[in-house]
């Protein structure tokens, strides 16, 4: 199936969404079981600690403004986004913002997209 452009913008959306409400079922629904996450210091994370620190309120974001978004769909039907992402928020209780660039790949799993493989990368200045 080709690579929606709208879809995956959609799937986005969705995902931003349901991160700044720390909205578990969500995110369970756009996570891939097998994700690969690697944070902005070199942390490998799957998805289950990736929803457990949701669920137990460890992160709690207040924003998230998305800008300069591309998207490269790739030859299997998946699809690899771009996307700088700046962040306001909590981590473990402490404030935290900045920019960040976020490459995520989204498949296709029945008919849903989902995030397999995630990368953040924090951006300097």
């Amino acid at each position: 199936m080709p690579t929606d452009r709208f879809s995956i913008s959609d799937a986005e959306a969705a995902l931003r969404e349901a991160m700044l409400a720390s909205d578990v079922a969500r995110l369970e629904a756009l996570i891939a079981d097998d994700l690969v996450f690697v944070d902005q210091v070199g942390a490998v994370h799957g998805k289950a600690a990736d929803l457990a620190l949701h669920a137990a309120g460890g992160l709690v974001l207040e924003r998230i403004d998305l800008s300069e978004q591309r998207i490269l769909p790739l030859a299997d039907g998946g699809a690899c986004v771009s996307v700088r992402a700046d962040i306001a928020g909590r981590y473990a209780g402490e404030p935290f913002a900045g920019a960040y660039r976020y490459m995520r790949v989204w498949v296709r799993q029945g008919a849903a997209w989902r995030v397999q493989a995630a990368q953040c990368t924090a951006i300097a200045g």
